[in-house]
């Protein structure tokens, strides 16, 4: 049995055994849509309460620290959205699953990022295409025996 298949059994098993709720995690927060200019989703993380702050690094991403979001612009315009999860290793497993019911088998695979220096980091990302330009990512890493889990929902045809 492939990796990616032994990967999709396990998932689709746990993810059935579970029973997790619907995850919220690629949701584009309160109506915000790819394409969105810098200034409605000023406007819309006013109106939530939410601190938007630009990020020390990179010019074109706006993160709301509270919120575990970063959305990143190309001219302006919405392009993708980061969430960070809670939940470690079984949040990415609930996410991938739900992910695979949906969109079908994902591109996964495993990296080790800086290997054999304090920067070690172990990780795995499950790559979807739900549709013409869009990606969906869902990431685990660990770095420092602290796991962390992202999704990055992203449309390539906002900024052609």
């Amino acid at each position: 049995m492939s990796f990616h298949r032994a990967l999709s059994f396990c998932t689709v098993f746990l993810v059935a055994s579970i029973s997790p709720t619907p995850s919220k995690a690629l949701d584009l927060p309160s109506g915000l849509f790819f394409g969105a200019n810098l200034s409605e989703v000023q406007s819309t993380a006013q109106s939530q309460g939410w601190e938007l702050d630009q990020s020390t690094f990179s010019f074109n991403a706006w993160s709301v620290d509270t919120e575990g979001l970063t959305f990143h612009f190309c001219d302006q315009m919405l392009t993708s959205v980061d969430q960070i999860l809670d939940g470690g290793l079984r949040a990415f497993i609930e996410t991938v699953g739900i992910f695979t019911l949906k969109y079908g088998e994902p591109d996964t695979d495993a990296f080790i990022l800086s290997p054999r220096s304090r920067l070690e980091t172990h990780g795995m990302e499950s790559i979807f295409e739900p549709g013409q330009g869009m990606t969906i990512s869902v990431q685990i890493n660990s770095n420092d025996n602290k796991e962390t889990v992202w999704t990055r929902k992203s449309d390539s045809s906002v900024c052609e």
